[in-house]
């Protein structure tokens, strides 16, 4: 099954996945990796994964497998191909013009967009589905809603927009819908994205394909 066939309104020419952290410094890259390695190592599709930002989370772990491939600094690891895009207008160009081998033969991009908003005005209306991940206590709920109303300005298909945070109680649920008429849907904790277990296979199968 393809990730394209998961689309009911987003028919677009390529599967651009982002994610966007809502609170922790982790939600974002771990997200990201699970759907990374999901689309990889079970569907079998042709997987770029692109951290937007001026460093690496993940280069500690790859460190020993950065290359220069047509004079863009990437690395490959379990069949997923890595690249760091410091300059988000120039990735956002890349994007919309796929010219290289590696943008343009993916079936589809991961863009791990980090927790900090500013600078990601060109990715995000790029995304043909974009996630938002984080936790709804009550010291968050605020900045959650702050991050969530400003991206729904620059993101036209709102129907691709998908709001989610772990931990999820009904409470939450109903007093975020009071607080801004959207949806919030629950994560469950994903384990490590590189060795997955069937739970988490199920997990991911369930947001991206729906339970």
């Amino acid at each position: 099954m393809k990730i394209r066939r998961i689309r009911s309104n987003c028919q677009k020419q390529k599967e651009i996945i982002g994610v966007i952290g809502a609170t922790s410094k982790e939600d974002a890259t771990h997200l990201s990796s699970a759907f990374a390695n999901y689309l990889s190592s079970v569907e079998k599709l042709e997987v770029v994964y692109v951290e937007v930002g001026d460093y690496s989370k993940l280069y500690n772990m790859l460190k020993n497998k950065w290359m220069y491939d047509e004079k863009e600094l990437i690395y490959y690891y379990k069949g997923i191909s890595y690249l760091l895009a410091a300059d988000e207008k120039k990735m956002a160009g890349k994007l919309r013009n796929p010219k290289q081998a590696l943008y343009r033969d993916a079936d589809v991009i991961i863009l791990d967009l980090g927790e900090i908003f500013a600078g990601k005005e060109e990715l995000i209306p790029i995304c043909t589905r974009l996630f938002i991940a984080g936790n709804l206590l009550p010291w968050n709920i605020d900045s959650y809603a702050w991050l969530s109303e400003k991206i729904l300005k620059l993101y036209g298909d709102v129907g691709c927009l998908e709001r989610y945070s772990y931990n999820l109680t009904h409470e939450q649920k109903i007093i975020w819908y009071k607080k801004s008429k959207t949806e919030m849907k629950n994560l469950p904790m994903i384990g490590d994205p590189y060795c997955m277990k069937e739970k988490d296979i199920v997990t991911i199968r369930n947001i991206l394909y729906g339970s």
